[in-house]
């Protein structure tokens, strides 16, 4: 089959995909991933949300759970993108998988997702008291996938009794999964392991393996690797290589995703190696700005984006406040004690939601542009004419 990416950086590829891939997904979820659901759940039926939209390759994971015999719940459009409903749904329906995007996850949890009355009995019917706004369900398992997991929406997952958390990574381009990883395997976020009949590659631009603990580029092989972009032979070459560690005539894919091997096996995701950007001549990593802006108590998500509307590159971090909004100068003085002078941003955004996709991940094209008159920037006002008429230029 033909699926289409979401064309975020451009013109849309049509990734061809092998249906081997999807059957070897299928035999490695029974095993990771519904087996131990089922048997949390005490072996019975399980009830799973589909929240994602039909157009990204994650809705198969759901579609996977109505093969195992299990009940799906369709989400309709208005639902799966109010998280305010969808939690009263996934309540009052004891659900108990949901499969969302990290961001999304955040604002789920926001809205008491993982919440639960303790001093209350769930009724046979799962009922939500409305009116004391008691949650009687908490889902067994939530899936994640689409991006990378911040720590806020880890150690939640990890922290909460009765529920866990697993990470699914993996592109288009290698049959929807990947890699795979729970919050029982890693105190700390992690794309996890290779799915069965799945090869990972950590190295670097010379295809040399690198050691556990460097960073590198992921290159992925195995049954599920996709035959390459519909109609797009000159891109197939670029991102589907020879394999040299697999046999004659085999590829791997590019992944262009820098992680890092533990001692353990598992793998970090650190970043998109087009996620390096050079501003003012220094190599920074958005990723980098991001962790730093979201650990301010007072911000509860954020996003750092790089900005050329004045005809140069310059940094512009978005967050969205808790209720105790911080200073922006605060705010700044806390980028400024953990970052270099080059990598805190020109301008800093505060906003009431960060925009997704209809697929759950950030929309960067539908953030504002920033106002520098409001933008938390370090400015004052001229003090001489010669001044002035920099300013107006």
């Amino acid at each position: 089959y033909v699926i289409y990416t979401s064309g975020s950086t451009g013109r849309p590829k049509g990734v061809v995909t092998p249906y081997r891939g999807l059957t070897n997904m299928q035999l490695n979820h029974q095993e990771e991933v519904f087996a131990p659901a089922v048997a949390a759940a005490g072996g019975r039926r399980l009830r799973i949300a589909h929240t994602v939209s039909f157009a990204f390759d994650m809705s198969w994971e759901e579609l996977l759970w109505l093969v195992e015999g299990h009940e799906v719940h369709v989400c309709d459009e208005e639902l799966r993108r109010d998280a305010e409903a969808l939690v009263a749904y996934c309540d009052r329906h004891r659900i108990d998988v949901v499969n969302v995007t990290p961001t999304y996850a955040q604002l789920l949890v926001e809205e008491g997702l993982l919440d639960r009355d303790e001093d209350g009995d769930e009724d046979r019917d799962g009922d939500h008291d409305e009116a004391a706004g008691k949650h009687r369900h908490r889902p067994a398992l939530v899936l994640l996938g689409g991006e990378a997991v911040s720590d806020t929406v880890w150690n939640r997952l990890r922290d909460t009794d009765g529920c866990y958390g697993y990470n699914l990574y993996g592109p288009t381009e290698y049959t929807i999964n990947t890699l795979g990883g729970s919050t029982a395997d890693s105190a700390t976020p992690t794309v996890g392991r290779p799915i069965r009949n799945t090869r990972a590659h950590v190295l670097d631009p010379m295809l040399r393996p690198v050691p556990p603990g460097c960073p590198g580029e992921l290159y992925i092989a195995g049954t599920g690797l996709a035959r390459g972009y519909h109609d797009r032979p000159g891109l197939t070459a670029e991102r589907f290589v020879a394999d040299p560690f697999g046999r004659p005539g085999e590829r791997m894919y590019r992944t262009g995703d820098l992680v890092r091997q533990r001692p353990d096996g598992l793998l970090d995701f650190l970043g998109r190696t087009d996620d390096q950007v050079k501003v003012r001549g220094y190599r920074v990593e958005l990723g980098e700005i991001t962790t730093a802006l979201s650990s301010h108590p007072g911000v509860a998500h954020a996003a750092v984006v790089v900005n050329t509307d004045t005809g140069t590159k310059r940094l512009v971090g978005y967050y969205v406040p808790e209720e105790d909004a911080p200073d922006p100068q605060a705010l700044r003085a806390h980028l400024k004690a953990a970052l270099p002078d080059y990598m805190v941003p020109a301008a800093l955004v505060a906003v009431d939601t960060l925009p997704l996709t209809v697929n759950g991940k950030l929309d960067v094209r539908a953030l504002p542009a920033p106002d520098p008159a409001r933008a938390g920037g370090t400015g004052r006002a001229p003090r001489t004419p010669r001044e002035e008429t920099l300013r107006d230029l």
